[in-house]
């Protein structure tokens, strides 16, 4: 279930979802989402076991679509505590047919996260802010995440890897909220997998 709770979820009142998770090996997933591409990165507090790789995708009907049976399985294989997933609309200018096909492509994603955990959705704006990313060049994800994630920086070496690198900012800005919740992050929605969350 998706709970509102404010502008600040991750500063709200203690509860037993969350103080479970402000730990220092805290499992992170997050994942970067596109209709045809797209990334996740897993944050452990353990650089040996960080990991980061690219989204499954097949083809149904000639179009790329996320291969929800693939990514389940490598959500399981990763056994994450709490996902992040971007909080998306449709790009200006996208005809119905594409907004169709990456609202699908989102909705799988969070198919295989629902049930496994509990949900942070961020705004591209909000973790770009925490994350210190102010340009719009593509390559500010990737140098940032490179030089704050040195063990990844080897996965995050080509242009196309700005998905990863985006993956891995926004699992490094819920947890490091996680683990100091007075920062005061503007992370909009957290879904509890279990019970809502008061403001």
């Amino acid at each position: 279930m998706i709970t509102s709770i404010g502008r600040s979820p991750l500063s709200a009142p203690p509860s037993d979802d969350l103080s479970r998770l402000a730990s220092p090996d805290v499992r992170v997933l997050a994942v970067d989402p596109g209709a045809s591409r797209g990334a996740w990165c897993l944050l452990t507090g353990t650089p040996e076991d960080d990991k980061v790789g690219d989204l499954p995708f097949t083809k149904v009907d000639g179009e790329f679509r996320v291969d929800h049976a693939r990514l389940c399985s490598v959500l399981d294989a990763l056994r994450p505590d709490i996902f992040v997933v971007e909080r998306v609309g449709g790009f200006p200018g996208d005809s119905p047919h594409s907004a169709f096909r990456f609202g699908f492509s989102c909705g799988l994603i969070e198919a295989a996260m629902s049930g496994r955990g509990p949900i942070v959705r961020t705004p591209p704006g909000e973790w770009k802010r925490a994350a210190l990313i102010f340009k719009h060049a593509k390559d500010a994800s990737r140098k940032e995440a490179a030089e704050r994630l040195p063990h990844l920086a080897g996965q995050l070496s080509r242009k196309r890897d700005v998905d990863r690198a985006d993956a891995a900012l926004m699992a490094l800005t819920v947890r490091e909220r996680l683990l100091d919740p007075l920062s005061d992050p503007k992370i909009v929605e957290f879904a509890a997998s279990k019970k809502e969350i008061p403001d």
